[in-house]
């Protein structure tokens, strides 16, 4: 299998670390995205979106870092992905979650707290994108923080009792959370939760050579 991917992009090292934890081997095709690797004729001929990660096996060329996922513990026959249909859908609604409530509120958050910071001391924002509310997207970060911190009160795991990829997109995403200088430590469960999953073997062996992440589209 071929996976075209960005080192610093948490949704890659979500992939990584699940290859990793079933022992599929991937061969990296790494895609310099800061240098447009991903408007590439080329690039843009295997995933049009123009992002990644994406998936080639045999015929088969899939992007969406979530659907990977499910597809690598399936090829696998992971416990990763469950295999009765009530827990499979339990990891579906929390993939599904992270992608429409958890995504939407973190992005800009590592955005405006590592982008903006970095290209512009005026506060004003980068290019024609205004920085918004910090205050606004606190709060709206604290919203999905304390639903992921309820759920959590006497879970080791998002679903059942057994990790499963859910843990892995959502720990990913919540990747660069303290290096855009917020901070989710007032929620003791999530806390516990990330510390924990952060200490998987295979979480750490895809740590990126800086521990930082920026996604530039991907």
């Amino acid at each position: 299998m071929i996976l075209y991917s960005y080192r610093f992009s948490p949704k890659c090292r979500s992939i990584l670390a699940v290859a990793h934890h079933t022992g599929i081997d991937l061969e990296l095709r790494e895609t310099d995205l800061p240098s447009g690797d991903q408007r590439h004729p080329s690039f843009l001929a295997i995933n049009p979106n123009g992002k990644v990660p994406v998936l080639i096996d045999n015929t088969l060329v899939l992007s969406e870092a979530n659907a990977i996922l499910q597809y690598l513990a399936n090829r696998a026959t992971s416990p990763l992905w469950p295999a009765d249909a009530a827990p499979q859908a339990e990891v579906l609604k929390w993939l599904s979650w992270q992608l429409t409530e958890l995504a939407p509120v973190v992005d800009p958050v590592v955005y405006f707290g590592l982008i903006t910071t970095m290209h512009s001391g005026s506060g004003t924002g980068t290019g024609k994108m205004p920085r918004p509310d910090p205050g606004k997207l606190e709060a709206d970060l604290n919203i999905a923080a304390e639903i992921l911190d309820k759920h959590l009160s006497g879970r080791d795991f998002l679903v059942a009792d057994a990790l499963t990829i859910a843990d892995f997109a959502v720990l990913a995403c919540l990747t660069n959370i303290e290096f855009a200088g917020a901070t989710l430590a007032q929620f003791p469960n999530l806390t516990r939760w990330r510390n924990a999953r952060s200490e998987e073997e295979a979480w750490r062996a895809t740590i990126p050579p800086l521990e930082i992440g920026v996604e530039f589209g991907g």
